[in-house]
């Protein structure tokens, strides 16, 4: 059995140390040890340590058992069609409710209602609420992170890749977020696939151009202030400059609050009005992890990926998404910083 990590994180550092531990023998003795809980004796007393602080694992008084979710094949097989139908419920809300955003340019619609208004606008709910985990808060060796696991099998296949997975890169004035798993970015374009072997000189070259790229091309766009080299970068980059509204203003930016807020109130009042909270809480409990003890707060993020994954692609079939995401791999929006509502 293999398993595919999924490493939330606010700092290199932590990242940096996390894959230091989780080579391809170590993710085998955690699926291992999922499947049969048993075998956890046999495990190295010193990577044991490490799972621990890294809440793979924990331990409460002389049991240890898995702490973080961990998605296996059946346990994925059992969620399909509960996800298929949240998702389908959820677009279809945040296509009513986010009908103040039709006008908007494509790449800004995916943006404030999708990835703002239905996900992390939910998502901050279910926290507040004590129902995820505050990873964020973590301190220590792998400070404000979390790993989570997926069985690499048939059905996490068929769920297809995250489009609505995120990169961030906050400038001295304006903060770029580009969507999707492509690469065709200009954070990929400046970022190594291994920039911990990167000399101190090399990494600062490129995090300083990036925060440079990243408040240049945000208000060239909104000034319309183009030349031919630079139009090239943007093209290259798979930016929308031709829609200006990419770029949020302060002053541009309060309009949405509104719209935000009307999203994510219907999409909260599916799960906590109309009671199908309680059914992801049954549907998690029901895992393999889940079974063995691990809070529901622990696997919620996990589900959140693949619950709003689902939701994307509804939204793309009901028409209020037609980015051309699913085409070029990624889109790119960029907000001033004193925008703090939109959490990212």
């Amino acid at each position: 059995m293999k398993l595919i990590e999924s490493i939330a994180t606010y700092t290199g550092e932590s990242y940096v140390n996390i894959k230091k531990v989780l080579s391809d023998q170590v993710k085998e003795i955690i699926a291992k040890v999922i499947v049969n809980p048993e075998l956890i004796g046999s495990v190295d007393p010193v990577l044991l340590k490490e799972l621990i602080e890294m809440d793979i694992f924990t331990q409460l008084e002389e049991k240890i058992r898995p702490n973080t979710c961990i998605f296996l094949e059946k346990d994925m097989e059992m969620l399909a069609k509960p996800l298929e139908e949240m998702g389908k419920n959820l677009a279809d809300i945040i296509k009513i409710r986010g009908q103040a955003l039709n006008d908007s340019s494509p790449d800004l619609r995916n943006f404030i209602g999708s990835i703002i208004g239905g996900g992390q606008g939910l998502y901050e709910v279910m926290k507040n609420a004590g129902l995820a985990s505050t990873w964020e808060k973590k301190t220590g060796k792998y400070e404000k992170s979390k790993v989570d696991f997926n069985e690499d099998c048939i059905q996490f296949q068929r769920f297809g890749e995250d489009l609505q997975i995120k990169r961030v890169f906050k400038g001295g004035q304006y903060t770029g977020v580009v969507i999707g798993a492509g690469k065709n970015n200009y954070m990929s374009f400046l970022s190594s696939k291994d920039s911990s072997s990167q000399s101190n000189e090399k990494q600062k070259f490129y995090k300083n151009m990036n925060l440079y790229l990243t408040d240049l091309m945000a208000r060239k766009i909104n000034e319309r202030d183009f030349d031919e080299t630079f139009l090239e970068i943007l093209k290259a980059s798979n930016i929308d400059y031709l829609n200006k509204d990419i770029v949020i203003t302060n002053e541009e930016g309060q309009k949405y609050e509104s719209i935000i807020s009307e999203i994510t109130d219907g999409c909260k009042n599916y799960f906590f009005k109309e009671g199908n909270i309680e059914n992801v809480f049954e549907l998690l409990k029901s895992t393999a992890v889940g079974k063995q003890g691990v809070p529901v707060s622990n696997m919620m993020m996990n589900f959140w990926r693949f619950l709003r994954n689902t939701t994307a692609r509804q939204l793309y079939e009901n028409g209020f998404l037609s980015d051309s995401m699913q085409r070029t791999g990624s889109i790119t929006v960029f907000y001033e910083n004193d925008l703090n509502y939109f959490k990212i």
